[in-house]
């Protein structure tokens, strides 16, 4: 398996996100994909006290202090994966705790520490994103398959492709202003907000309704990416990974009006590239989608 050897904010946004499905899935997931795997960071006791720990955790993120935060993120992760440490929420907050700061501090990024704890998770995150997915993708047929019964999905999937005059005509506005707002964020020069904004934005307006709409925002982007090459990209595959994790949260809810909206936005920014994180997961409930509509022939609401 590939050794990462940069983070990036779509494996931040990813790892977050995994973090919080498994906090939801119960004591069995959790333990096996991320307790076990930050057992093994350290084979040697560890003797540290938590509240300590915690506290150099503060101090080094205000001072600040790379080197502490690094070191006491470590050593707390560990301890709080200690077969005398009862509290099993505790590795999850650190985790995605540390990972925020690493989504702040590209120094704390670059640190071994912070380089060993992503590649720790990286195999057991993959193994349970595909367990997720194929439990997923099973549920949403069966879910779906119920389509010609449930008059709001119906009525949904006929929105999708509304060309309603004034819904076109309030979507662009609304746009024009959100680009408006994001472009006034340029003159502080501060690339994470304004990516922040940007992933907002895109994962807002983009709809089948007007597929070329979140070009609005490309001005912007093309701006912070002859100063940050590269910005484009990442920003993208975080926005596909968000889509992504949101789509499996809304098929366990059973909110299926959600997923197909996540599935459609997400094939309006990204069909045609198979490089995309999690593109063959998405195009398969899709494809999924379509054989619905084809076994129920309910072709006329498309």
């Amino acid at each position: 398996m590939k050794h990462i050897e940069q983070i990036k904010l779509p494996l931040i946004k990813g790892y977050i996100k995994t973090i919080k499905s498994l906090a939801g899935q119960g004591r069995n997931f959790y333990h096996k994909f991320l307790v076990i795997p930050l057992s093994s960071w350290n084979s040697h006791s560890n003797s540290y006290d938590l509240d300590e720990l915690q506290k150099e955790i503060e101090v080094g993120r205000s001072i600040p202090d790379i080197e502490k935060l690094a070191v006491s993120y470590k050593r707390a992760l560990i301890r709080s994966v200690a077969k005398d440490q009862f509290d099993l929420t505790l590795p999850g907050k650190l985790s995605i705790n540390y990972l925020l700061d690493i989504q702040n501090s590209i120094d704390l990024a670059n640190r071994i520490e912070s380089l060993q704890f992503v590649n720790i998770l990286h195999k057991p995150f993959l193994d349970y994103s595909q367990i997720e997915y194929r439990s997923m993708n099973t549920r949403f047929q069966q879910e779906l398959d119920t389509i010609d019964k449930r008059d709001d999905l119906i009525q949904a999937i006929s929105r999708m492709k509304s060309d309603e005059a004034e819904q076109l005509r309030s979507e662009r506005e609304r746009s024009s202003k959100l680009v408006d707002a994001i472009g006034r964020r340029l003159i502080k020069l501060n690339t994470a907000d304004i990516r922040k904004h940007i992933i907002a934005y895109l994962i807002s307006v983009a709809s089948p309704a007007i597929p070329e709409l979140h070009y609005d925002i490309d001005p912007i982007i093309e701006k912070i990416e002859r100063m940050n090459h590269g910005y484009r990209k990442e920003l993208f595959d975080s926005v596909a990974v968000i889509i992504y994790r949101e789509l499996m949260n809304a098929v366990k809810n059973s909110d299926l009006k959600k997923a197909l909206r996540l599935i459609s936005k997400f094939t309006v920014l990204f069909r045609g590239d198979p490089n995309t994180p999690h593109y063959t997961e998405v195009d398969a409930f899709e494809k999924i989608f379509f054989s619905i509509i084809e076994k129920k022939n309910l072709w006329d609401l498309m």
